[in-house]
């Protein structure tokens, strides 16, 4: 009886083997392509417009969807968002004595005889980097449209940069994420 049941075994196990064994190995393998699938692709490249101001040590990224121009009169460079009419505008300016809180008075001032009466104003005090900073934020009316200003201003011996960004509501989530953008240079 026992050479029976060892036939029986032996012609059972083989097959159960076989089987078995390429169960295991077809699992693995299945396992490893899924693993390669979840792996995390890499981004796709992004094109950016880095506008570099070395005498302060900082640096503005704008996305693509940024159009940049050189400046106008009183102005470095200016620059426009394609998909929200936002208008961002830079300018070094030399003053002595250098003074952030009359520079921000006088953005007020000439943005008052501009627009006539500006709803609200908003200012503080920030740090870019180790410099000290100022900014702005106004509300106005222009043609019948409400227009919100965002201004930064960041001071560096008697140069000052300011950076302003100007448009209507869709605007100001690109100026926010354009006045996030300024950093110190690398």
């Amino acid at each position: 009886m026992g050479n029976v049941s060892d036939i029986f075994i032996r012609a059972f196990a083989r097959p159960v083997w076989t089987i078995g064994g390429s169960l295991v190995g077809l699992a693995g393998l299945v396992l490893a392509v899924n693993a390669f699938g979840r792996m995390p692709s890499l981004a796709p490249i992004e094109l950016t417009h880095t506008l570099s101001f070395s005498q302060f040590g900082l640096q503005v990224v704008l996305p693509s969807t940024w159009k940049v121009d050189s400046g106008q009169r009183g102005a470095d460079f200016v620059a426009n968002h394609a998909g929200t009419g936002a208008n961002l505008v830079g300018a070094v300016t030399v003053s002595d004595p250098p003074n952030l809180d009359a520079t921000i008075d006088r953005i007020i001032e000439e943005e008052r005889a501009r627009a006539g009466n500006v709803e609200n104003i908003a200012r503080g005090v920030m740090a870019i980097g180790l410099l000290d900073a100022r900014w702005l934020k106004l509300a106005f009316v222009r043609e019948g449209e409400p227009v919100r200003m965002r201004t930064v201003a960041v001071q560096r011996g008697e140069s000052t940069l300011t950076l302003t960004c100007s448009g209507g509501s869709p605007a100001q989530k690109a100026c926010d994420a354009v006045i996030r953008t300024i950093s110190m240079a690398r």
